[in-house]
């Protein structure tokens, strides 16, 4: 009877307190996910920072993309055609950001700002180094040989790949920033939710063991 009477009063009140303990126990759960990607991303990040390899796991990811850029620019001129590889590289990133973004997805565009500079990180290795000392996996092609003849830039290339490098590095360094702060916002914002809860005039007692914290014994 106890419980009925406490259903009713929840009930009577408006509010499916149910539905929102439900709620804040998933926020809790995907915030420990987002540490989880965050702390991946930042540990990666300082791994790329220190050793600075020519080719990580992750750009495999950017190989694909990159490759997907020629053939989605094939239709079009040569210089589409050759510049579509880095143009897709840097570009999807840019658009997974934004969607996010227009979503209002905070953290998913953070993620994605930090890819985009990990994408110019990698994209600025042939840049600087073209035909000659290019990736093995694009030493067939050299795209940049040529993007360099367009652009002016045939006998200064490690000059644009130097600010490719340190454009990518801020943007990562930004992007697992601001991945953090959306992370922790949304704790505080929980916690001032359950607070908001507790104050609203109902006893503990009627209140999910969820949302007040207390364990039932």
């Amino acid at each position: 009877m106890r419980q009925v009477a406490q259903s009713a009063t929840i009930t009577l009140m408006g509010i499916d307190w149910a539905q929102t303990s439900q709620a804040l126990g998933s926020g809790r759960s995907q915030r420990s996910w987002r540490l989880i990607v965050v702390g991946l991303v930042a540990v990666f990040s300082l791994y790329l920072m220190i050793w600075r390899p020519t080719f990580s796991p992750f750009d495999w990811i950017n190989v694909l993309v990159h490759e997907t850029g020629h053939l989605v620019f094939l239709p079009f001129a040569d210089t589409a055609a050759t510049a579509g590889g880095s143009i897709l590289q840097v570009g999807l990133p840019l658009l997974l950001a934004l969607a996010y973004l227009a979503q209002d997805d905070q953290f998913g565009a953070s993620i994605s700002v930090w890819w985009l500079g990990q994408s110019l990180t990698f994209l600025a290795t042939y840049i600087g180094t073209s035909r000659e000392g290019a990736v093995e996996f694009f030493r067939t092609s050299a795209d940049w040989d040529q993007i360099h003849v367009w652009l002016g830039t045939a006998y200064q290339p490690s000059a644009l790949a130097g600010w490719a490098v340190n454009i990518g590095i801020t943007l990562m360094v930004l992007g697992i920033a601001a991945a953090l702060v959306v992370t922790l916002r949304s704790r505080l914002r929980i916690d001032k939710e359950q607070k908001k809860l507790l104050d609203s005039g109902i006893t503990e007692a009627l209140l999910p063991p969820a949302i007040t914290g207390n364990k039932q014994r």
